[in-house]
Order: structure tokens, then C-alpha cells, then sequence
């Protein structure tokens, strides 16, 4: 290939570049639009939606790698956020940090992660943090502190191995409840036993009436 061809081929990315910048322009001004239209302005991180938009993406882009896209995307909505609410804040226990550092993609504040499930938790009723990670493993210990909190809502679920390292999944627990959706499941703790069950929408509501079951909340899953 000449140096010609080749300079030919340099232009059309160019070209395709402000293509996709002005593009993502329009989608900031549109997101700044549905924020101005929204009865609700506390509610700026919406899982429910953020998992039919990967979902959707997903299905659309078999050809790309997922994590490129995913990663890509990530970025436009955190950003989306931030513009939004330039304070939004992650804050994560040290398992789940990879996952609060892919969630944040450079757009929203991190703060330290930190090992003591009664600090995280402070940090939401307190409001020093708008959501909080938390490894699946780490549920069982955090589980009396949710279900003792009104201000404590478990929201999302992200998979194993989304972030692109070597961690288990994340439970995602906000201050404001999240929409409800048809694909939610359920999250009961038993206080005894301090076992976890998980029932989806088509399952039955509650694990069974022993009243040591505890309903911490209903989550999201985004696809792994």
C-alpha cells in the first residue's frame, strides 16, 4: 500500500472521528434533556435501565469484542451521570474495588475502598457516598446492617469477571430504592442460619414462612 493509500485511509478516520465525537455530543444533550424532564431528580444512577442499554448493545455488536463495547459505553454513562450530578460518589470494599474502578470509568468520584462493612454502610445513610460495592461474598456480613437501614437499598448485581480481572460479582447498594422491573430478583437473609436465597419474579416471593427470613431487597443482574 502506497504512502498515499495510506494517508487516504488516515483521513477517513479522521473524518469517522468527528463523526462519532459530534454524535456523542448529541447523546450528552439528549441525556441533559431527559434529566431536565425527570419528576424524580434524586434518581440519577438507574441500573434497570443501564442493563437493558448493555443488554441491547449486546445483541447488536456480536462482531466487536464485548468488553470494548462495554467499556466504551461505560464511559458515555458515567459521564452521563456526572453531568448530572458532578459529586456522585462510589465508594466499595476492597473486593469490589475493581469493579467500583470500572463503574466509575475515570467519570465519577472513588473513594478509598475500605475493609469495615459498618463504615461503607455509614457512608450511605450519611450521604458521603451515592452508591456502594460490595463482593457477593461480603453479602452475608453486610446483611443485618441493610436490613436494620431504611436508607440501605440493594439495587444491582454486576457478574463475575464484567471489569475484565480476576474478581467475583458485586452487589451494587444505594441509598434510594432502584426501579422495579419484571427481571428482578429477590434477596432474602436468614437470621439464624445467616443463609442467602435468591428468587426471581417467576419463583415463589418468599423462600418459605419461617419469619427468620428477612427480604433485603429486589436487584437487577447485568449480563455477564
Amino acid at each position: 500500500m502506497s504512502e498515499e493509500q495510506i494517508s487516504d485511509l488516515r483521513h477517513k478516520i479522521d473524518e469517522l472521528d468527528d463523526k462519532i465525537l459530534d454524535l456523542i455530543r448529541q447523546r450528552m444533550a439528549v441525556s441533559a434533556q431527559v434529566s431536565k424532564a425527570k419528576t424524580d431528580k434524586s434518581t440519577i444512577f438507574r441500573p434497570a435501565r443501564e442493563a437493558e442499554i448493555f443488554a441491547d448493545l449486546s445483541r447488536k455488536s456480536a462482531e466487536l469484542p464485548a468488553h470494548f463495547v462495554r467499556g466504551l459505553w461505560r464511559v458515555i454513562i458515567s459521564a452521563s451521570i456526572a453531568a448530572q450530578k458532578p459529586d456522585f460518589t462510589i465508594a466499595s470494599s476492597v473486593s469490589a474495588y475493581p469493579h467500583a474502578l470500572a463503574l466509575s470509568a475515570g467519570q465519577l468520584e472513588l473513594l478509598p475502598k475500605t475493609e469495615q462493612p459498618e463504615m461503607l454502610i455509614e457512608k450511605l445513610q450519611q450521604g458521603t457516598a451515592d452508591i456502594i460495592l460490595i463482593d457477593r461474598s461480603e453479602m452475608a456480613g453486610f446483611a443485618p446492617l441493610i436490613a436494620s437501614s431504611d436508607k440501605v437499598h440493594l439495587i444491582a448485581e454486576i457478574p463475575a469477571g464484567y471489569a475484565r480481572v480476576d474478581t467475583g460479582s458485586a452487589y451494587i447498594l444505594s441509598s434510594r430504592p432502584a426501579d422495579r422491573t419484571d427481571r428482578d430478583v429477590a434477596l432474602y437473609y436468614h437470621h439464624q442460619t445467616s443463609q442467602l436465597c435468591e428468587y426471581t419474579a417467576v419463583q415463589s416471593n418468599q423462600p418459605d414462612t419461617d419469619e427468620n427470613w428477612v427480604l433485603l431487597g429486589f436487584f437487577v443482574q447485568f449480563e455477564a
